[in-house]
């Protein structure tokens, strides 16, 4: 499957996130993290594929386990060093 069978890519342009949309979605993201600290995308992946996400992701999560470190989603504590429009950069 490519990135548009599961994501809505008219409504969520990731794949180009160096255009306007893409900024402008980027931009929202952080201001929704900063003034609440959780984005929601609505509608983000297609429902037709959830299915199927669903059950790759039962059988993935057999293979998971229990790690109590605090750290980032990218296994870290620092942010800091990402490309500008990385999910994890600051700035």
């Amino acid at each position: 499957m490519d990135a548009g069978q599961i994501v809505d890519l008219k409504r969520y342009p990731i794949v180009n996130l160096g255009a306007v949309a893409g900024r402008a979605l980027v931009d929202t993201c952080r201001r929704d993290l900063n003034d609440h600290s959780i984005c929601s995308l609505p509608g983000f992946m297609r429902p037709n594929v959830l299915p199927a996400l669903v059950a790759k992701a039962h059988i993935l999560a057999l293979k998971g386990y229990r790690n109590d470190n605090l750290r980032t989603p990218y296994g870290w504590m620092c942010n800091e060093g990402f490309p500008v429009l990385h999910p994890g950069s600051q700035g």
